[in-house]
């Protein structure tokens, strides 16, 4: 099943210098969750700046949103993926 991941901004270096728009082939029954782990493995930078496998939660710099809709960090990421969806990475920008 392929999945669209698009990185806005400042996140469009998290996969490894390649454009800020590809595709992911995936299992059926992926989560979120182990995509953002197969994702920190390939990528050093998404590692850095999205996930962090050890604690296997976000780092805090980037949201989630899939088809259009803000994902919650903490429940979100065990939903299911499905083919054709678009996960779309925004850096959070603080004030001050």
């Amino acid at each position: 099943m392929k999945i669209k991941l698009v990185a806005l901004s400042e996140s469009s270096n998290i996969f490894g210098g390649i454009a800020s728009e590809h595709i992911e082939d995936i299992k059926d029954g992926t989560t979120i969750r182990k995509l953002l782990g197969i994702l920190a493995a390939k990528y050093a930078k998404f590692k850095e700046l999205v996930f962090n496998p050890g604690t296997q939660r976000l780092t805090g710099t980037t949201s989630l949103v899939l088809n259009g809709y803000l994902l919650n960090p903490d429940e979100g990421l065990e939903t299911p993926l499905r083919d054709c969806d678009t996960i779309t990475f925004v850096p959070i920008i603080g004030d001050g």
